[in-house]
């Protein structure tokens, strides 16, 4: 089974007829077999939450819910806001998904971001430690 090692969330923020921003997503995720897979759009719109979060939210609950698995058999008492037995929770704000992020053994990193596009990564701790070393 392939585990992820990295995830790279390119987060463009488009405006809708309405004069909204709405962020759209195309995620690449690294396993840890040296293969990668870009994912299917991610997209949400609306008002009155964080859609930031729920396109990670997203991109989390398609391709890190074995790590979510191992961390509830062994921490079932102590969980994150925001993750959940069976799914990870949008609109939550993204300061949850760096919370979130050390429980299941890495770091949520935002890279870059303004007005119109962001950038965060999901690396796990190991795969971080051995590049910096």
């Amino acid at each position: 089974m392939r585990k992820v090692i990295k995830i790279e969330m390119p987060i463009k923020w488009r405006r809708n007829s309405n004069g909204e921003y709405n962020p759209n997503c195309n995620a690449v995720v690294y396993f840890d077999d040296g293969t990668e897979e870009t994912t299917k759009k991610y997209r949400c719109s609306g008002c009155g939450y964080d859609k930031l979060s729920t396109i990670i939210a997203e991109v989390y609950n398609d391709f890190l819910t074995n790590e979510r698995e191992e961390y509830f058999s062994k921490n079932p008492d102590k969980v994150p806001y925001g993750m959940y037995k069976d799914f990870f929770n949008g609109g939550i704000g993204t300061n949850s998904y760096g919370r979130i992020s050390e429980a299941l053994g890495g770091k949520l990193e935002r890279v870059y971001g303004d007005k119109v596009f962001d950038f965060y990564v999901f690396t796990k701790n190991e795969v971080a430690n051995e590049i910096w070393l």
